[in-house]
Order: structure tokens, then sequence, then C-alpha cells
């Protein structure tokens, strides 16, 4: 019998990791390298996303529009994006066509560079940047990560900032990407219905004879600094306001439990705080869960309301926080339980769905996990789980707090003498 899972890595670091479902008639491929964002040197900020967008710009074999018509004649639905540690270039096609999908993604990330796409491209990505800036609760999450992660790569944006795209070079792009799209520092995977044979021979051909530098993340394991500010943007309408508190990275196999207190706490839907706030008409929108990384994690809370109703919204996302440790009802738990059980069952049933798990278990936990693996450790999350994550990660603390929008920080009144 076929297992469902293999892993090979190559002398060369190359790595591939595999899932078979016999059942599918399509398959998803795709390519993880281990860098992104907290990857970069400060003054080239925004190098990793960058070179995402070029890497579809030509390479010795294709010109960029060789690159999309070959995508399109093969009928694939392909993408990729940048985080702040990985970034990943996939396609999801019929399985006739993983030979082509293989060979193309292959050659995407042998790109050439182009001189004169470089140059158009970074009109691009500011346009983008300016987008970005536009949003105000984006840009207060950006103020949020900085206070958090100061000093740390983690604080950076992915998209860098203008000045750091700006001057940024073509020959700095590509010592970054000579540097770090080596092959001990990229993974291939594949989730479908999978003639391993001829895929790994695929491989051996286009890989297995590649050399070059090692690529390992040095960066250190970022602490967490409390702190406040508040941005003042007469041009925004609501107030937009965040909150931070540190919490467990995804590596600990306890990021299920947390990502069900964040759901308990700030889901979209019968949440705390949505019956707290958006019920209410407090605030326009309301929410919160985990967000980790590979070595921290964070939770969060946010809303955007009517500048008048500010500090009140503030003061119910710390009281509803801070009471989680007071009592969380079984129903609840079993609440969010229910809808992760859906969540995780529905997006197992495509190829493009486990591929994204299949990534997510291996780039944080090492973990090849099958989905009745995965239902079984979220179905033993007990209560007295989430207790235990609130003693060792209390959210009754400052934390960060971030607020930006038409409202202006009141001048702190100087303590003095009181006259006689």
């Amino acid at each position: 019998m076929r297992k469902q899972f293999s892993h090979t890595q190559f002398d060369n670091g190359f790595t591939v990791v595999l899932e078979h479902i016999p059942q599918a008639v399509s398959t998803a491929v795709g390519f993880m390298i281990k860098t992104g964002a907290r990857d970069e040197d400060p003054k080239y900020d925004g190098v990793s996303h960058f070179l995402e967008h070029m890497m579809f710009k030509g390479t010795p074999k294709r010109g960029w529009m060789e690159i999309n018509r070959d995508f399109d004649q093969m009928g694939a639905r392909y993408n990729a994006f940048t985080s702040w540690e990985e970034t990943c270039y996939y396609a999801w096609v019929l399985n006739e066509e993983v030979p082509h999908a293989l060979d193309l993604l292959t050659d995407l990330l042998h790109s050439s560079l182009p001189v004169d796409e470089f140059t158009t491209e970074k009109k691009v990505i500011l346009e983008e940047i300016a987008r970005y800036q536009d949003m105000p609760d984006h840009v207060a999450f950006e103020e949020a990560m900085k206070l958090a992660f100061a000093g740390h790569r983690l604080s950076s944006n992915i998209l860098g900032t203008p000045k750091s795209i700006g001057r940024l070079t073509r020959d700095e792009m590509k010592a970054y990407f000579d540097a770090r799209y080596v092959p001990n520092n990229i993974t291939l995977f594949a989730c479908g219905n999978i003639d391993e044979p001829k895929f790994m021979a695929q491989i051996e051909t286009l890989w297995g004879g590649r050399t070059g530098p090692r690529a390992d993340r040095t960066s250190r394991t970022p602490g967490f600094i409390e702190g406040k500010k508040a941005i003042c943007k007469k041009e925004v309408a609501r107030q937009n306001i965040i909150m931070l508190w540190p919490m467990m990275p995804l590596s600990d196999t306890r990021s299920s439990a947390a990502s069900m207190l964040g759901a308990i706490l700030g889901d979209d839907r019968n949440s705390r705080l949505y019956w707290a706030l958006r019920h209410t008409g407090l605030a326009e929108d309301a929410g919160g869960g985990y967000w980790g990384f590979t070595d921290t994690g964070l939770m969060t809370v946010s809303a955007a309301c009517d500048p008048d109703k500010t500090k009140k919204v503030a003061d119910i996302l710390r009281a509803e926080t801070a009471k989680l440790k007071k009592g969380i009802k079984e129903e609840e738990l079993q609440r969010v339980k229910n809808r992760a059980r859906t969540t995780l069952v529905f997006s197992g049933e495509t190829p493009f769905s486990r591929f994204r798990q299949l990534m997510h278990q291996w780039m944080n936990r090492r973990e090849l996990l099958t989905a009745e693996d995965m239902l079984a450790r979220l179905n033993a999350v007990t209560r007295n789980d989430l207790y235990q994550l609130l003693e060792e990660f209390p959210f009754d603390g400052e934390g960060v707090q971030v607020e930006l929008g038409p409202v202006e920080e009141k001048p702190r009144k100087k303590k003095g003498k009181k006259g006689k």
C-alpha cells in the first residue's frame, strides 16, 4: 500500500514533500523559499516582495509574456505570496499538466531579473505601498508591530518603504536572490494523484545537481516590548484601535488551542467582541485572534469606531480580553471547535487546500499530519488547555496599543506644586 506522505532531501539540501491523494484529478505543486522580510538587511526593506514580482518578469528561457502564456496554456491557477518568513510560488493544475507546471515553476525560480522590467516593476511596487498607506487599519497594524518588535526584523514592512524601494538597485536584488534562493533553502510541496517515480525523476534532473552556498536564518528570537502610540490623521473618518499581547509561536503544538482562544474572543461572528461592540453598534468593525510566527506569536484585538466612542471602545477591548481568564463556557469552546472542524474538512477536500495545510505543518513544526490527525488534535483541546495558556500568557498587561484616526492626542498635564 502506497504511503500517504513522502519526504526526500537531496545531498544539496533541496527538500521534497509529497502527499498522495489517489482520488484527485488535480495536483497542487509549489516551491516554498525560507526567506522573507525578517531575512532582509534593513536598508533593503521590501526586497523579498519585490523579488517575488520579478520572478514573473523573465528567465533565460522565457520572457514575461511566455511565462503567463504557458501557465494559461495548461489552465493553471497560479500565484505567489511573500510573508515575514517565507516566499511561495505555486500552480494548481490537472494531473496531466504536472510535468509542465514543475518545469515552468523551476524556470521561474531562475529569473534573469531583466533590467528594464526591474525599473518598470519598481513603479508598481511604489503604487502598491501607496495603496496600503491609504488603509488605516493596515497602517495601525504596521505601527503596532513596530512597537512590539522594535529592533527586530519582524517590525519591518513586508512591502518596504518608498525610500528603501526607491534606492534599491537591480544588483542589490541579484545579490539577495543569489544568497537566499539556494537548494538548501527551498522546499517543493505537491499534493494530488502523483506518479511519484516520474515526478522524482524529473526533480532529480531539474534540482539534484544544483549547487550553491547555504542559506540559514540567523535572526534572533524577538522579544515583546509594551508601548502606546496615537497617530492623528484628520482625513480618516473612523478611529482605528489595535492592541497586541505576546503569545506562543506556531512551532508550539498548542497553537491550535491559541487559535480557538482567539476565535472565542474575536471571531467575525458569535465572538465576545462581536456581541460587545458590533452587535451593540459601538464599533463598525471589531475582532481579534491569534497571529503566529515560527518563534513567537501575538494575540490581537482591533476595532474601528466613531471618534467620540474611542475611549469606551478601547476600554471594552481590554475588558473583554482580560475577562477570558474569569471563565470560558463549554458551549463557547464547542462552537469554535465546530467551526474549525468544518473549515478543516472543507479545506481538505481539494489538493490546493491540502497543499496549504501541508506547507504550514512542515515549515512550522516539521509535521506531516492527515486530516484525521488534525481533527484529533483539534478535538483534544479542552477548557483547561485554554486556562493554562491564559496563565502562561495573561492579557491583563499593557501590551501594545495603537490608535489611528482623527482624534488628537491630548497633551499630558505637567505635574507641579499646588499653590497655597
